[in-house]
């Protein structure tokens, strides 16, 4: 309806604004809210008989504090291959793939362990 759009409209404006003000910041809350959100539905979908709010709260933190890195790294692949054509989007797609496998997983999966353990 006309005022959930309007509502919509308005935390969309919030949100570019955020973006271009303060990048970093915005990249770092957007990250930790996306993650616990997304911990939030996943522990409920596996049937989890309580919610865990440490494993929430740790992945959420691990993302929040990643994301400003990852909003840093797709500024950099943008400046290096400019555009969305299949011939420029494929090699950032790669790139990027390789990034995320090869240093976010492992990183991510050590924080846990500690951060949890503490």
């Amino acid at each position: 309806d006309a005022e959930r759009r309007s509502i919509m409209q308005r935390m969309n404006a919030v949100l570019r604004s955020a973006s271009s003000t303060r990048p970093l910041g915005t990249a770092a809350c957007t990250g930790f809210c996306v993650m616990a959100v997304g911990d939030a539905v996943a522990q409920r979908s596996a049937g989890e008989k309580q919610f865990d709010p440490q494993r929430n709260f740790v992945s959420a933190a691990y993302n929040g504090l990643a994301s400003p890195a990852f909003y840093r790294w797709y500024q950099l692949m943008d400046r290096l291959a400019p555009g969305v054509a299949i011939r420029t989007l494929v090699p950032k797609v790669l790139a990027s793939q390789l990034v995320t496998t090869g240093l976010n997983n492992p990183c991510y999966l050590l924080w846990c362990n500690v951060a949890e353990a503490a």
